[in-house]
């Protein structure tokens, strides 16, 4: 969206050169665009003159942002004044990627050097490097400008090829591969001076002010698919047209998928890695509840509802769709970089979570709640209210296991922390759009999902401490009667509700075949 705050450093005859935003100086280069520049737009291409931030680069050619109505926008690279974060200079030490040089057959463009010496008054190049991305260890020469600093992971990885070359030249010396141990050899055990003493759960104890609360919310809560019946949807199920069930299959196979890897990964990795035994339980029992309860509910609602080969051809549309393939992809690479004792890593994947449950769950969730704020297809949009239920409490406590760590951090590391948020959020906005558009265009809904999951971003930042990123919007008062019924209560501190219901299931009897004088 257009940016406010831009204030100009230096303008020369109309030219502005150097600007300052949030703090961070920008100044103009004459390159291509890529995410995290600033963009200058004087005219043209149905947006305001002014400065936006770029989302992302399509090409060498264009150029896109989200304009003042957050929709996407894309222009030439050649139409725009490109300003770039004012590079610091780099420091002996520091770990560096090359992008010139290229005169020398030695260096190719990304390669990861290591910064030696530093001598600026040189009439030479001041950077003397040594290669880290490959075994060539001879020192050579970088300007300023052919050198940028490596990102965390680009140092990470090469810091993995530093200690397997290491250990390599280690090994070498004394003519072995690598962990080539031979018999006869004699070893030193590491890592057993000190045994790990186990420690046991305990429960009359509390870790802190909130998780026992959370437990016992979560367990007050606890429910099965198998105890609500679905029988009573059969009927308005057929009422519907081929469209609006092709929708709601294809809505539910989506949260299938998101559940499902929220279950079987999202959950067991924040556990994993989080402190406490208590808190570990709370989000084990979480992760139980997506993939054991939620996931075989809607399994449980197409076994009701259509056949099978029609159950076989929505699993298939929810491998091969792209967008929601994508937005999958993104939380579960997140998830999967978590890396021990590191509290960073650690909130980026409570951050995913979050995003996951209080906000790209809702695109799915939608469809159901339309029905049942109009008394349809009721059975299946009680499971819908008990799993949103579910949802809001797993949200509210990641949420505030991840303002934990926030808080702990200085303001440098605070503001990156926000940042990420908010591009993972307008990252993943943009690709809820698309799948929206592509699930709801033929019901004439995608308006109205797209205002609700720009209410739910919202609220899941603010569930994170942030402020939201849109601005206020009427949401379907349907959709919102689905939500606040008299029946129940969606929020996690209610029961299981009064319209929940398990069905009643009593044995067969042989007098049960036995009906009477029929003629």
């Amino acid at each position: 969206m257009k940016l406010e705050s831009v204030k100009i450093l230096d303008m020369i005859d109309g030219v502005i050169n150097k600007v300052e935003y949030e703090g961070t100086v920008y100044v103009k280069v004459d390159d291509c665009a890529v995410k995290g520049d600033l963009i200058f737009i004087q005219h043209g291409y149905e947006t305001e003159k002014g400065f936006y931030k770029v989302e992302s680069s399509e090409n060498i050619s264009w150029v896109c942002f989200f304009d003042s109505f957050k929709i996407k926008m894309c222009c030439p690279n050649t139409d725009c004044t490109v300003f770039r974060k004012k590079q610091e200079r780099l420091k002996v030490g520091d770990y560096a990627k090359a992008i010139g040089h290229f005169s020398n057959s030695r260096v190719n463009e990304g390669d990861i050097v290591k910064i030696l010496e530093d001598e600026p008054w040189a009439d030479f190049p001041p950077f003397k490097c040594e290669f880290i991305s490959k075994e060539d260890k001879k020192a050579i020469l970088f300007y300023e400008d052919e050198l940028v600093p490596a990102t965390e992971d680009e140092i990470r990885v090469v810091k993995e090829v530093e200690t397997k070359q290491t250990a390599k030249l280690k090994w070498s010396k004394i003519g072995r591969k690598v962990d080539e141990f031979k018999l006869g050899d004699i070893v030193k055990i590491q890592g057993t001076d000190k045994l790990t003493n186990y420690t046991a759960a305990d429960w009359s104890k509390h870790e802190d002010d909130f998780t026992q609360m959370f437990y016992n919310q979560n367990t007050k809560q606890f429910w099965l698919p198998e105890e609500i019946s679905l029988q009573g949807d059969l009927l308005a199920w057929r009422m519907l047209s081929s469209n609006e069930q092709d929708t709601y299959m294809k809505v539910l196979g989506g949260l299938t998928l998101l559940d499902t890897e929220q279950g079987n990964t999202g959950m067991p990795s924040i556990a994993e890695h989080v402190e406490g035994h208590q808190r570990k339980a709370v989000l084990s029992f979480m992760g139980m509840m997506e993939n054991a309860v939620h996931a075989k509910s809607y399994s449980n609602i197409f076994l009701t509802l259509a056949p099978t080969e029609r159950i076989r051809e929505v699993f298939e549309w929810v491998k091969n769709n792209k967008y929601l393939q994508k937005k999958a992809r993104i939380i579960v690479d997140i998830y999967n970089n978590i890396k021990k004792d590191d509290p960073i890593s650690l909130f980026k994947a409570m951050v995913a979570s979050v995003f996951l449950e209080s906000f790209l769950f809702y695109s799915g969730f939608y469809y159901p709640l339309y029905f049942y704020g109009q008394g349809k297809l009721m059975n299946s949009g009680e499971i819908i209210n008990l799993i949103i239920r579910d949802e809001a409490i797993h949200g509210a406590y990641i949420g505030m296991l991840a303002q934990e760590i926030y808080n702990k951090q200085d303001e440098a590391t605070q503001k990156e922390l926000y940042n990420f948020a908010a591009d993972l959020l307008q990252e993943l906005y943009a690709n809820e759009v698309e799948y929206t558009s592509d699930v709801y265009d033929s019901v004439g809904l995608s308006g109205d999902v797209k205002k609700f999951i720009r209410y739910n971003a919202n609220k899941a930042l603010n569930t994170l401490g942030f402020d939201g990123m849109f601005e206020e919007e009427d949401i379907n008062p349907i959709v919102l009667n689905g939500l606040d019924t008299k029946t129940k209560s969606h929020d996690f501190f209610s029961g299981k509700g009064n319209g929940y219901k398990k069905a009643t299931v009593e044995s067969l009897k042989d007098e049960d075949f036995v009906f009477g004088n029929l003629n």
